[in-house]
């Protein structure tokens, strides 16, 4: 399948919207592997961040969205950013229950130990207990 740029929502190759969104960030978050390397192959960045501190890989990270999480370490992000909050992309991965995703990123050489003081009670628990225990309670619901 041969995809084109061809935005929505008033969203731009630069990978702003109407609303000052970027484009980048909204399909990391939904996992649209295609057209985040489309993005990417347009020269939309992979470095950016929202006001929060959010970037492409944490939000990827947030939903376990294990290929675009590849796809963007092989483009060279950084596995190593923190949110406004100080969690990297390996709490927000284990936070939310993706295995995969936290698994994927120590063979990158994400630092398990870098927690901010607020994750800290992650580390009391092996990181796949980790990832069972400290999801939040809608996945819980979902995966009964």
């Amino acid at each position: 399948m041969d995809l084109e740029l061809q935005p929505s929502n008033g969203a731009t190759v630069d990978g702003k919207n109407d609303e000052g969104d970027i484009s980048m960030m909204e399909e990391c978050l939904e996992g649209h592997v295609s057209i985040v390397d489309l993005l990417i192959s347009k020269g939309v960045s992979i470095h950016g961040n929202t006001k929060n501190g959010l970037t492409p890989l944490i939000l990827a990270c947030i939903n376990g969205h294990l290929s675009v999480v590849e796809l963007l370490l092989s483009k060279g992000a950084n596995i190593h950013d923190k949110n406004k909050n100080g969690a990297t992309c390996m709490v927000v991965a284990c936070q939310n229950g993706h295995l995969s995703v936290v698994e994927l990123l120590l063979v990158h050489g994400a630092n398990a130990r870098d927690v901010s003081s607020k994750d800290r009670e992650i580390l009391k628990w092996p990181l796949p207990i980790s990832c069972i225990v400290f999801r939040p309670v809608r996945y819980m619901f979902l995966a009964t």
